[in-house]
């Protein structure tokens, strides 16, 4: 391709890569057919032992995009990391590399989303989970994680509000399918934290929030692709158990940022806290309980011991009652949450 020369921000497209050799050209194909032309598309690999590089490099005719191989596996944030660093581009994106987008205008509209607002920090859309496993087929369930009433005429959010949404589930936002202001990303020493990662995500998005406002794309532009060998896998082991006790502690972790930023007092942002960490214990209950009731067990006793208010809250919740009920009879419970998800699709869609 020919060089680009125009006046339109410089986007930068980040895809990080270990071995997936059986997604990778379609989370780049994606990219490359996105409407908004002036890209750079930087793929850092680190160190694949399949054939992903090799698929990567059949691509590099495009002079959008940058190849870049570790010498070593970093393991995944630091990957991240690296990548974010080599950015050079006034926005940033990320595509995971067994993702992809299903939205070609999603980068244009996310561009000009933010040169019409100059305080926001974080462009944001709904996104569609496909899971493809051994043991479950393939289905699709759709996400809209962002509470509209937040949101004015122009779909522009205070990213206060956002963040303090984030305790009751609607103000989720991942990498997938979103985009950020690299001014105020550099902000953040660092974007990305070793010890924080299933939810490095969340800790970003969150961080921006406090930065600057958000905006939204009413409509689903990527897809998260759930399989067997991704990072977001069951674990049923368990170690399992004390990862998501580790990758949970995201929230301490924003809790102390958003303290030291003075933005809210103390004890708006003590119950922030309670809450958040309420609905990730009960949510982790809710998912070992249904693989594992030894795994179920274990996250529950560390809970009892931690916060023993938090545990007879959890415990107390009828949802919670209810769901381990449902989840002795599979069929019902199959029933009530796809009701559920219903109404959450209505109740977060325009």
């Amino acid at each position: 391709m020919s060089k680009i020369e125009n006046k339109t921000p410089l986007v930068s497209v980040i895809i990080t890569c270990y071995n997936r050799e059986e997604y990778i050209a379609e989370a780049i194909e994606s990219v490359l057919h996105q409407n908004y032309q002036n890209l750079e598309i930087i793929i850092s690999d680190n160190c694949s032992t399949d054939r992903s590089l090799e698929i990567i490099n059949r691509y590099k005719a495009d002079e959008r995009i940058k190849v870049f191989t570790n010498t070593f596996n970093t393991g995944m944030i630091k990957n991240f990391q690296k990548a974010t660093e080599l950015a050079k581009g006034k926005y940033i994106t990320y595509v995971s590399s067994d993702d992809y987008f299903i939205d070609n205008e999603f980068i244009s509209d996310a561009v000009n989303k933010f040169e019409r607002h100059e305080r926001v920090s974080i462009v944001a859309s709904d996104w569609k989970q496909m899971q493809n496993s051994s043991e479950t087929g393939f289905c699709a369930k759709n996400f809209y994680f962002l509470d509209k009433k937040f949101f004015n005429f122009d779909n522009i959010a205070s990213g206060k509000d956002v963040f303090l949404s984030f305790a009751k589930a609607s103000g989720s936002i991942g990498t997938g399918g979103a985009m950020f202001s690299r001014r105020y990303l550099l902000e953040l020493n660092p974007p990305f934290l070793d010890d924080v990662n299933g939810y490095m995500d969340f800790r970003l998005s969150l961080l921006l929030n406090l930065k600057g406002d958000v905006a939204y794309i009413p409509r689903i532009t990527y897809v998260w692709r759930l399989h067997d060998n991704n990072a977001s896998s069951g674990d049923k082991s368990e170690k399992s158990v004390y990862k998501f006790i580790k990758d949970i502690s995201f929230i301490q972790s924003v809790y102390e940022d958003a303290k030291a930023s003075s933005i809210f007092d103390i004890e708006t942002l003590d119950n922030w806290k309670h809450r958040v960490y309420k609905r990730y214990l009960t949510a982790g209950l809710i998912k070992f309980y249904e693989s594992n009731i030894l795994l179920y067990n274990i996250l529950n006793e560390h809970i009892k011991y931690d916060n023993y208010r938090l545990y007879e809250e959890i415990h107390e919740q009828p949802k919670f009652i209810l769901y381990k009920i449902l989840l002795y009879n599979k069929i019902i419970g199959s029933i009530v949450m796809y009701i559920y998800r219903l109404k959450m699709k209505i109740r977060f869609k325009h």
